[in-house]
């Protein structure tokens, strides 16, 4: 059940890639390539790690991402970068490498998740969404896929079990969301002629006074009215247990009126985001049951977990490895 309670992981802060030292460099020695230049201060190599340069460029690329004071920004920066340059390392050590092809098929599945067809779509939503240009976007996603690759084969990630799913649950079940069944009458206009919007605007208010004050009827109002046009008229117009974000995912509109009903209050008429005129009937409303989120929360967790293991691994990289910063 795509976006409940996980959301995709919004990705943070970029940078630029820092280049390798050729193998028998100084530690203070520029790495291989163009040297510094008048009037170019930051290709002026600040840390070394191992073999790989940090220069003044690469920190103020990312440096613009954070938030906070100029020093701030700039230490969060620095870690970051030297946490990368320990990634790219082990990446090499293991022959870890993410193709284009790999990173192209791992973006159309975040768009197929995200329920997103256009590529421009798409990109306007990570830009928005994450606040980085979407190439940076691109590139900071190949670093959580060589993440992961590093994690399946260096380290023991334990799979989390029933119980703490379940304990999970009950500690945020008051943040999980709800599920909601609810019936629908959906009256579209025929044509786009002022007396057709009259029309259809006139029995939109007419059923809803009606079913205002005898809910119970709204089931066979639905079924028998000629200008419903609801694809569940049949069903009396309804929609059995639903998530409200996958209410939402249809039609914002929809969902943001369903959060605002009470359980057996019929709305007042409105329009969709495809203009129809709209009444709904809240027939129930309750908490996600476990058993349709249990995989969902299991990912939650393993991530969590998945985290506190690479991170203490990070850590012990870190204590393993030459950093020195260059005056």
């Amino acid at each position: 059940m795509k976006g409940l309670l996980l959301s995709i992981i919004i990705l943070t802060l970029m940078f630029c890639r820092s280049q390798p030292v050729t193998e028998g460099s100084p530690a203070d020695q520029a790495p291989a390539g163009p040297p510094a230049l008048p009037g170019e201060p930051f290709l002026t190599v600040r840390y070394i790690v191992g073999e790989t340069a940090i220069t003044d460029r690469d920190i103020e690329s990312i440096a613009l991402h954070f938030k906070g004071t100029a020093r701030q920004r700039q230490e969060k920066s620095v870690q970051m970068l030297i946490e990368r340059a320990i990634i790219d390392r082990e990446a090499r050590n293991e022959s870890i490498i993410v193709s284009d092809a790999r990173l192209e098929h791992e973006i159309n599945q975040r768009m197929q998740m995200a329920g997103i067809s256009s590529e421009e779509a798409f990109r306007k939503s990570i830009e928005r969404d994450t606040g980085m240009d979407f190439k940076l976007w691109k590139d900071e996603l190949r670093y959580i896929l060589i993440r992961q690759q590093l994690v399946q084969i260096k380290l023991n990630v334990p799979r989390p079990e029933d119980s703490e799913v379940e304990t999970f649950y009950r500690k945020n079940r008051h943040r999980i969301g709800e599920e909601v069944r609810f019936r629908e009458i959906l009256l579209r206009p025929s044509s786009g002629s002022l007396d057709e919007e009259r029309r259809i605007s006139s029995i939109a208010r007419e059923t809803q006074r009606a079913l205002r004050g005898n809910p119970a009827l709204f089931s066979g109002v639905a079924r028998t009215l000629a200008d419903n046009s609801s694809p569940r008229r049949a069903a009396g117009g309804l929609y059995d247990y639903m998530a409200i974000h996958e209410v939402a995912e249809k039609d914002r509109v929809i969902a943001a009126v369903l959060h605002t009903l009470r359980r057996g209050q019929v709305s007042e008429v409105f329009r969709d985001r495809r203009g129809n005129y709209v009444i709904l009937y809240l027939e129930n409303k309750r908490p996600v049951p476990i058993d349709r989120i249990r995989e969902l929360i299991r990912n939650r967790l393993y991530f969590e977990k998945e985290q506190e293991v690479f991170s203490a691994f990070l850590e012990e990289r870190k204590k393993e490895t030459v950093i020195r910063e260059v005056p």
